[in-house]
């Protein structure tokens, strides 16, 4: 009787740069909204902000 021998393979790893690309992405998109929110308050008060928001 022949057992079936396992083995490890790489075929299917991602490289872990990918996540890292897509937080880096995501913490550069909410930095900038947060920057516009900032200068949206001093250009039109927080209420206006709010609401345009």
């Amino acid at each position: 009787m022949s057992e079936a021998v396992k083995t490890s393979s790489l075929t299917g790893v991602v490289s872990p740069m990918i996540p890292v690309l897509v937080c880096a992405l995501a913490i550069f998109l909410l930095s900038g909204m947060d920057a516009a929110m900032k200068t949206l308050v001093i250009a039109v008060g927080v209420y206006n902000t709010v609401l345009w928001r």
